[in-house]
């Protein structure tokens, strides 16, 4: 069993595998004592937007904005109309869900050329968490490619949502004549049963009760999704003040998000470790409540998502 506390080493490098370099990364950016945490008006009125008024395409864009400045809001949507209205092309039968997949998978893969980045080190780059940044490379990850599929669903009127597991996420197209609805972005829009993603990733019974894994997010839980990647980056960026500002903001909208408690307990884990006295308690209290939470909506360790997926022959993602 992997000690959390032997991740947070002031000057630890990344440890080497694949797996686990989210979560170092995070642990890395925790190498300051917390600050005073500003507030932030764009993610201020992004999370408290109702579900009928969010465009999640945007807001998406909204969230690189503040990340990267210079990211231009009105041209990626549009680009994201562009992509919309080549599937609309290609429908024939409008109300065919097979069909509008179909097509998307087209748009996205073959004409545009959108590709899962293999590069080892594929974890550690900020822009593979981000729409606009798979809009601008042509590469993303299992964040981003999913978030295609909604944003250009959203903007057909398809009912595609964003489903959790344990390290990874999916897209659902979400209509009951449609059983077999689940949409592998990285593997090029091919389909998965419900079962293939609770065996290969270790979900149990307790996270499929709870709704922490498995579920079709609502819009508002999928944006607390994509706040949790930009807490990511700011914890590469070693910001560990607004990293811990994202992960609270984001419980507003996803509170189901079982990694997003752990997230926050291994700081409040780290931060005992660095103080003393009552300070230091109050911080262990927090971090073994904090943890409490995430175990009691199914947690599921990274390092247990491995040996499911060695479990089952595969080599996960």
């Amino acid at each position: 069993m992997i000690r959390l506390q032997n991740q947070f080493q002031p000057e630890q490098q990344a440890i080497s595998r694949r797996n686990m370099k989210r979560r170092s990364l995070l642990c890395g950016a925790l190498s300051a004592m917390p600050a005073a945490w500003a507030g932030t008006s764009r993610l201020e009125s992004l999370r408290w937007l109702p579900e009928d008024r969010i465009d999640i395409g945007r807001a998406s864009f909204a969230l690189s904005q503040e990340l990267y400045p210079s990211v231009d809001i009105e041209r990626l949507s549009r680009q994201l109309d562009a992509m919309a209205a080549a599937v609309r092309r290609k429908v024939t039968s409008p109300n065919d869900p097979e069909e509008r997949v179909w097509a998307m998978n087209t748009v996205f893969f073959q004409e545009r050329g959108i590709r899962y980045d293999h590069d080892p080190q594929g974890r550690e780059k900020p822009l593979n968490y981000l729409l606009h940044g798979l809009l601008e490379t042509g590469k993303g990850m299992c964040f981003s490619m999913p978030l295609l599929y909604v944003a250009v669903g959203q903007r057909l009127g398809y009912p595609i949502a964003l489903v959790c597991v344990p390290d990874h996420t999916f897209a659902r197209y979400v209509d009951p004549a449609f059983p077999h609805g689940n949409i592998e972005a990285t593997s090029g829009g091919k389909r998965f049963t419900d079962d293939d993603y609770i065996g290969r990733h270790g979900v149990n019974a307790t996270a499929l009760k709870s709704g922490a894994y498995m579920r079709a997010l609502t819009l508002r839980e999928h944006l607390g999704v994509l706040i949790t990647c930009s807490a990511y980056i700011h914890a590469l960026r070693k910001d560990v003040a607004t990293c811990l500002q994202y992960l609270k903001a984001s419980l507003t909208l996803a509170p189901r998000r079982a990694e997003t408690y752990e997230q926050i307990a291994e700081a409040y884990s780290y931060y005992s470790k660095l103080t003393s006295g009552s300070e230091s308690s109050s911080y262990a209290l927090q971090a073994k409540a904090t943890m409490r939470k995430a175990i009691d909506l199914g947690y599921v360790r990274i390092e247990d998502v491995q040996q499911a997926r060695n479990n089952k022959g595969m080599a996960g993602r």
